[in-house]
């Protein structure tokens, strides 16, 4: 039996997919003139002393887990997108941050599964100057990072709403 989209939920898909084009656009175009523009391993001040460009590809996920396995990462993505979509779809009723949250997500593991597919590595080129040791990521990674941490909060606002009221109902 089909679920007939209520009003809300195509109202937060047109918060949810034109987020996902935006963020796939500025990943995909930051990687590109950054390939473009820099030379493998090369590096360049963006930011001095806080953020610099640097143009490696990565064969893995953070800090190159999984280095080589290209085929696991992209069936991993697919089945994550699958399973986060059908998810999206059952939460859909929830607000906007869960819907921006989501779209973060999204658009974030669709960047890097496009240099996968269409590279068999991930480009990235933003290095933490101050902390050496973080590994170079992209505006994808960030975007997934940044969703994460949005969802987490959703939940938390969620959980304490729903503790208040319960404690208002209960007396």
């Amino acid at each position: 039996m089909k679920r007939k989209l209520d009003k809300k939920y195509q109202k937060m898909l047109f918060i949810f997919l034109p987020l996902i084009s935006v963020i796939l656009i500025a990943d995909l175009l930051t990687k590109y003139f950054v390939n473009k523009g820099m030379e493998l391993g090369a590096e360049k001040d963006f930011i001095p002393k806080i953020i610099n460009l640097v143009n490696v590809h990565n064969s893995g996920a953070a800090w190159s887990i999984f280095s080589g396995n290209q085929v696991f990462l992209i069936v991993f993505t697919f089945i994550f997108l699958v399973a986060f979509g059908y998810f999206y779809y059952k939460e859909s009723k929830n607000g906007v941050l869960f819907h921006i949250a989501g779209a973060f997500i999204v658009g974030g593991c669709i960047g890097n599964l496009v240099d996968r597919l269409a590279f068999g590595y991930v480009r990235d080129m933003i290095h933490l100057e101050f902390w050496s040791s973080f590994p170079v990521f992209n505006v994808a990674d960030s975007f997934v990072c940044i969703g994460v941490f949005l969802m987490i909060l959703f939940y938390i606002i969620y959980a304490v709403k729903s503790h208040k009221k319960r404690e208002k109902i209960n007396g």
